[in-house]
């Protein structure tokens, strides 16, 4: 799984459902914080962007700390886009879409999945 697909595919699929390319005054969850979690995190940790994150293995909350300093423990609640590296899933807006399915042209693939 290339971590950079996923970011691309959202950026699209953000952009489709919410009218906007823009992560910020939204509540992202991650499900895996194992490398694939880490490296999307890491592209999502910026000022405005209100992520959460969820791991079986606590190991992995300290790399997430360590990646991230603003990132928060899910303690439940509204998520407006979850990428679910366990399951192998994203969701925005309500719509699933599974991670194995994303293409070579993920930008434009997340736009029209997501074209409401």
């Amino acid at each position: 799984m290339k971590t950079n697909r996923v970011f691309q595919f959202l950026r699209g699929a953000v952009r489709s459902a919410y009218g906007e390319e823009n992560f910020r005054n939204k509540t992202l969850l991650i499900i895996g914080m194992s490398r694939n979690g880490q490296d999307l995190l890491n592209r999502l940790c910026i000022n405005g962007v209100n992520v959460k994150f969820q791991d079986p293995k606590v190991s992995n909350y300290q790399r997430s700390f360590a990646v991230c300093r603003d990132v928060d423990i899910y303690k439940g609640g509204k998520a407006d886009i979850v990428v679910d590296f366990s399951n192998r899933y994203l969701n925005v807006r309500g719509r699933s879409f599974p991670l194995d399915k994303i293409g070579d042209n993920p930008y434009t693939q997340g736009i029209h999945e997501y074209y409401l």
